[in-house]
């Protein structure tokens, strides 16, 4: 049975037209408009934090600062400055812009939108009302 073993796992371990000294994975470095997208995302689980802290969700970006990471605006990839997100819509190259949706009496979602080179490349949208 021993014997049985040991021959089954030489077989797993050499495969045909496989080699050991195989080149590295080289990472791709991300695109600006992925780090606009990740910008993006780090708004939105910003805002959901805060959410979570204080049952409604940011009126304006100053309430969001604290939440985002080491309570520091983020970079915009394009300018790297660190400004985002802004009030409102995303209309610039890097922009993030975060926009509440707001009824009579309280904020109860979001819009986050990414803006890329030449355009919004991404759009988040959450409302309470209907998740």
């Amino acid at each position: 049975m021993r014997a049985l073993l040991l021959s089954a796992l030489a077989l797993i371990l050499v495969i045909p037209g496989c080699k050991e000294d195989t080149e590295p994975v080289t990472a791709v470095e991300p695109t600006l408009e992925d780090l606009v997208i990740q910008n993006c995302h780090i708004t939105k689980d910003a805002a959901d934090a805060f959410a979570a802290q204080n049952g409604s969700y940011p009126a304006e970006v100053s309430e969001l600062q604290p939440f985002l990471p080491n309570g520091e605006m983020l970079t915009n990839p394009f300018t790297d400055e660190v400004t985002e997100p802004w009030d409102g819509v995303a209309s610039s190259p890097g922009w993030t812009g975060y926009q509440p949706i707001r009824t009579t009496t309280e904020v109860v979602g979001y819009n986050i939108t990414g803006f890329g080179e030449f355009d919004i490349i991404i759009v988040i949208t959450f409302d309470s009302r209907n998740p």
